[in-house]
């Protein structure tokens, strides 16, 4: 079993949920492990957030929103 299916998980309403984990420059993957070695090395200057969606959401879009968010709440 790869990390991607070890992190699965079910919502109360029955729908899966993937685990994905992104910087603020809005890279993301789904490895925990790759992750943990990225943030190791510094690659992208800053800690990961996770994040858990719904099987088949959108990704980008999700974690793009997210940044979003995050820089707003910076910003006031």
């Amino acid at each position: 079993m790869n990390a991607t299916k070890e992190m699965n998980e079910t919502n109360a309403g029955g729908t899966s949920l993937q685990a994905v984990y992104y910087w603020p420059d809005g890279y993301w993957i789904t490895s925990r492990e790759d992750a943990e070695l990225l943030d190791e090395f510094n690659a992208f200057g800053g800690q990961r957030t996770e994040l858990r969606l719904p099987a088949g959401a959108d990704v980008q879009a999700e974690v793009n929103a997210r940044i979003s968010r995050e820089g707003d709440k910076h910003a006031h």
